[in-house]
């Protein structure tokens, strides 16, 4: 062989072998401690799970119900939270959002403290 033709072959051999890592790691991302993650399977929080921890005691079985906010003086429920997405919303203040918010605006945290918080 020539030695043009021994590096076309060591040229495809070595994109080759990078196809294959780049394949592998398709759909990985790196966490800040360098472990590698699926961007696609990220960590949820169960919604009834999650709003238990704060006193509210949600039913399985039903999407939306009604709870007093915690936001505000409240004597009767207001507040509506979405048991499939967790998203929630009072009617009465107006303050609504999703999980992460509403743990922000109960432990007064930014954003970046709650996720740390929570795991996610």
């Amino acid at each position: 062989m020539t030695l043009l033709a021994t590096f076309l072959n060591e040229l495809k051999t070595e994109q080759a072998q990078k196809q294959a890592i780049r394949k592998q790691n398709a759909g990985y991302s790196r966490s800040s401690n360098g472990n590698r993650y699926n961007r696609h399977q990220r960590k949820q929080l169960d919604p009834i799970a999650f709003y238990s921890g704060f006193g509210f005691y949600l039913k399985r079985g039903q999407k939306q119900q009604k709870v007093k906010c915690p936001f505000h003086d409240d004597k009767n429920p207001s507040m509506s939270i979405n048991t499939d997405t967790g998203e929630y919303f009072c009617f009465s203040c107006g303050e609504g959002g999703g999980m992460v918010t509403f743990y922000m605006n109960y432990k007064h945290v930014d954003f970046k403290t709650a996720c740390r918080e929570l795991n996610i």
